[in-house]
């Protein structure tokens, strides 16, 4: 699969397909597998940028039942018709955070003055080209520091590539991802410093919605209402 799009299928035959931002990874695989286990109905879940759910769900086809996605695109597609109004709701939230290679020393990101002397000083700015990776450019370009950040900053396709460039890069760098999205990658040499300065913090909510397309009406709706 592209780094963008992994799909992931439990043991069973397969009868529900979720289409999921990356994001909330963790938690919808939890999901899906305790459903698995309470009501016996296996699935596949295929994980995507925001960006890309959104595209696959708009433009389609998607071939899913279920969508995870922020909620105001859920509101999106239910304003469009595209999903059935009585099943999911809201799943939960994640932060951004600061992420480092593991070894690297550790800046002090407390306020925004912490954080602004982290960014001059980083051998490499690194957050996606994602909806997460968006705050961060306005929350660069809010500072002052777009200019003088402009040639060393990269900008990867997703969480997972963003914690792949941070390993690669020479110097001490500094990467921006969803909270979760560095927690994934903890075993892999890299290491959450935190959440970003109160004043610049930045939350992402999401949701969940059964597509008016599911072909399985019974037991996509009950999942949908237990995740």
């Amino acid at each position: 699969a592209s780094p963008e799009l992994v799909t992931e299928n439990n043991a069973m035959e397969q009868t529900l397909s979720i289409l999921s931002a990356g994001a909330p990874k963790g938690g919808v695989r939890l999901c899906l597998d305790a459903f698995e286990k309470a009501r016996g109905v296996a699935s596949n879940v295929t994980f995507a940028t925001a960006p890309r759910v959104g595209d696959a769900i708009c433009n389609g086809p998607s071939n899913a039942d279920l969508v995870v996605a922020p909620l105001d695109a859920i509101a999106s597609f239910k304003a469009d018709g595209l999903t059935l109004p009585a099943a999911g709701g809201v799943l939960g939230a994640v932060a951004a955070g600061v992420v480092i290679r593991s070894g690297d020393p550790a800046p002090d990101i407390r306020d925004e003055r912490g954080l602004v002397q982290a960014l001059r000083a980083a051998a490499a700015v690194i957050y996606n080209s994602a909806s997460s990776g968006a705050y961060i450019e306005t929350m660069i370009n809010s500072l002052g520091l777009t200019a003088d950040l402009a040639k060393k900053t990269i900008r990867p396709a997703n969480g997972a590539a963003v914690m792949a460039a941070l390993l690669e890069c020479d110097g001490a760098a500094l990467g921006f991802a969803q909270i979760p999205a560095i927690r994934n990658h903890a075993d892999q040499g890299v290491s959450l410093v935190g959440a970003l300065p109160d004043a610049l913090a930045h939350v992402t909510t999401y949701g969940v919605a059964v597509l008016n397309s599911a072909r399985d009406i019974d037991n996509a709706p009950a999942l949908a209402n237990f995740m």
